[in-house]
């Protein structure tokens, strides 16, 4: 059958250009955590949690290639065994954030 075929090509040329980006998208879990930008206003700076979208996607990409039976590589399995823990710091640094924004406004005239 020319579809099945057709399709198992596109999906082995797929995982392999996704192997070979895992790396790459890796790269994003070195990024600074903090990142300083200016607020709308453009007078005050603001505090934001810098996640590399990437990392999320390989994240989730790898979990899904791996419920589907497919041998996901070790550099992107070591990813997704933190997953729980980077969305976990994640979520705690919105909320150390949110308290921190609470507190300059508090104190502000």
């Amino acid at each position: 059958n020319k579809v099945a075929t057709a399709l198992m090509t596109f999906e082995s040329l797929w995982f392999g250009e996704w192997c070979r980006q895992i790396n790459v998208h890796r790269a994003g879990l070195t990024t600074p955590l903090l990142k300083r930008i200016t607020a709308a206003d453009s007078k005050s700076k603001v505090l934001l949690v810098n996640v590399d979208k990437n990392v999320l996607s390989l994240m989730s990409e790898a979990k899904q290639l791996q419920a589907m039976g497919l041998n996901v590589p070790e550099n992107a399995l070591s990813v997704l065994k933190m997953e729980k823990q980077f969305k976990r710091y994640h979520r705690l640094l919105n909320q150390l954030l949110s308290a921190y924004d609470d507190a300059i406004r508090s104190f502000a005239p």
